[in-house]
């Protein structure tokens, strides 16, 4: 997992953006996420892209969503290279992070998770501006919200992945 961002300060004192900032900010966003594809190749030796961005907003009262990866069946990768799952948030939000869980599906090709082979999550806090960056594999989920909460999500899939925007929800056993 990996957190990139930006200063506070900066994301609450600026004035509204015009429509021609904003097209601006998505395709500087879309460049970023292009970016973060090409260092996927780097970084694995295989082809990665990145798909289209897509604007999450959770309104109100939201409870901790269900823990989830963002493969629908990550036991079927068989070693290949991993797609990352990239969230640049818009405001400040939270993040439970199972890490390292990604390797319980090297040992079985189902979503029913013994709760202490994955241990407890981080909660990871991500303030606004911040982009955070992880495996499709890796065991997750939003955490609680009493405001709008706002973020980008981008997928970035490995050679021959294609998953479209499907998850895998995890069931706890005891």
């Amino acid at each position: 997992m990996m957190i990139l961002g930006c200063s506070k300060t900066t994301m609450r004192t600026r004035p509204p953006a015009s429509n021609m900032e904003r097209i601006a900010g998505w395709t500087a966003v879309r460049a970023v996420m292009d970016a973060f594809a090409t260092a996927a190749i780097a970084m694995t030796c295989v082809q990665h892209h990145a798909t289209d961005l897509t604007h999450s907003r959770s309104s109100g009262s939201f409870p901790v969503q269900p823990a989830h990866t963002n493969h629908p069946w990550p036991w079927l990768r068989n070693g290949a290279a991993p797609g990352f799952s990239v969230i640049l948030a818009l405001t400040d939000t939270t993040v439970n992070v199972w890490g390292g869980s990604h390797e319980i599906f090297r040992r079985q090709a189902s979503f029913d998770v013994l709760r202490s082979e994955v241990g407890k999550p981080d909660a990871v806090r991500v303030l606004g501006g911040t982009i955070l960056i992880f495996r499709h594999d890796v065991i997750y989920s939003g955490g609680a919200s009493t405001v709008h909460n706002d973020r980008l999500f981008c997928n970035i899939f490995s050679e021959g992945e294609s998953i479209g925007n499907e998850t895998g929800l995890v069931t706890w056993k005891k």
